[in-house]
């Protein structure tokens, strides 16, 4: 997967995870063809994940808790709203966010196909040998 670079994800023949200010999922579906695997991150906003579902294989739905990985993110929405999204947006979920190994159980109770994890993996002092 690449993150945003549809011209290099085809060029690699790979998928891509877009953003909202990225290129639209139809016009990567178009660049890209019917095998790619294609993300595009919603917030939480279902009725904008439905407008696109012919085109894309998952979403990304956050954040989920405060997070220090990005600072311009949108408003933190909380297990609740992750678990209403997982249950009506049609595709498969990825939750992203601050989730950290005291909140990942809560989480993974809301029942997302996937879950993402960086800074608690980065600044963790327990993965010696694993992270650069």
């Amino acid at each position: 997967m690449i993150n945003d670079r549809v011209g290099l994800a085809s060029r690699l023949g790979v998928g891509v995870h877009l953003g909202q200010g990225d290129l639209s999922p139809r016009v990567a579906r178009d660049i890209l063809g019917p095998r790619a695997v294609i993300g595009w991150t919603i917030h939480d906003d279902i009725d904008t994940a439905q407008t696109a579902l012919e085109y894309i294989d998952y979403v990304g739905v956050g954040p989920i808790y405060p997070t220090t990985t990005k600072t311009d993110t949108k408003s933190v929405l909380g297990v609740e709203r992750l678990r209403t999204v997982v249950e009506e947006v049609g595709v498969p979920v990825v939750a992203i966010g601050g989730i950290n190994h005291l909140n990942i159980a809560d989480v993974r109770d809301a029942k997302p196909w996937k879950i993402a994890m960086s800074s608690a993996l980065m600044q963790t002092t327990q993965l010696a040998g694993f992270v650069d």
